[in-house]
């Protein structure tokens, strides 16, 4: 393995698969792991690996995404940082790849590809494909950076935001203007998703997204019924188009599921943010 000025940050809450992920680093660099209110389980696999070389464990209490990106990145030695979830898998040289995109640009985006074993999961999957090849963004994992982009940005992540901290962070890269490359060899393989877990994730984000629609971050969108219809017709058609009709069911049911979580969040203040894992529909 080569050497790299590269740091990995990665947030450790409650998936023991974060062994998986470690075990896939195929190149010499900084692991920044970042404990934030773990399960018994990954706090002890974590802890475990403390004296091993160029990796650092910084603890939070709360979990909180953003919170552990933030101190991941303040952690870190180096000047260039990639993003990884605890549940995913780095294929082969994929960190090569990424830090490589760096030289091409000040972010380095990798694939990720969603595994899918049965005809339900299939279908998360196929939507959440639409998400990530609509448009090139700056959404974690596969995520590289330097750190210097904060100068233009004006901060990381929004810790407030705990769901939908990355979309903020996407459209910030994009305001500033930042050049980033589309490295499509670097895949992370993403583990599947069933509907349920998917849709709870939908009402989550949703509830980060009410957030900062109340804190100004976000716009909220007031449209007649007229409107609204056209727009999930359009927005049906090119689901299908792209990724079939029963992909495009789905993503309506999503769309909805988002849309409580955001009414939801409006009962409440910033520093109340509603939370339910066990919630869907």
């Amino acid at each position: 393995m080569r050497r790299l000025d590269l740091s990995i940050v990665i947030p450790a809450y409650n998936d023991i698969r974060i062994k998986e992920c470690i075990e896939s680093v195929d190149e010499d660099v900084e692991r920044v792991i970042v404990l934030n209110n773990p399960s018994l389980e990954v706090e002890r696999y974590v802890k475990s690996l403390k004296n091993k070389q160029r990796i650092k464990i910084v603890e939070l209490p709360e979990a909180n995404l953003a919170k552990a990106y933030n101190a991941g990145i303040n952690a870190t030695s180096y000047e260039k940082v990639l993003l990884m979830d605890s549940d995913c898998k780095f294929k082969p040289g994929a960190i090569s790849l990424l830090y490589k995109g760096l030289e091409l640009a000040p972010l380095s985006k990798g694939l990720i590809v969603h595994n899918r074993t049965n005809f339900l999961n299939s279908i998360v999957a196929r939507a959440r494909d639409f998400h990530i090849s609509g448009y090139l963004n700056a959404y974690s994992p596969a995520l590289a950076f330097h750190k210097s982009i904060v100068q233009e940005i004006g901060y990381y992540f929004d810790e407030d935001l705990r769901w939908s901290e990355d979309h903020d962070f996407d459209n910030r890269v994009r305001k500033a203007g930042l050049k980033i490359a589309y490295i499509k060899n670097a895949k992370v393989l993403h583990p599947e998703l069933t509907p349920k877990q998917d849709l709870n994730a939908a009402f989550n984000y949703g509830l980060g997204h009410g957030v900062g629609i109340q804190k100004g971050i976000f716009k909220e969108r007031k449209e007649n019924s007229v409107k609204k219809i056209k727009k999930m017709k359009n927005f049906y058609k090119l689901v299908a188009e792209k990724q079939g009709h029963l992909a495009a069911i789905y993503m309506l049911i999503w769309n909805f599921s988002f849309s409580r979580g955001v009414k939801k969040q409006r009962k409440y203040n910033v520093f109340q943010v509603y939370s339910n894992k066990d919630e869907l529909l």
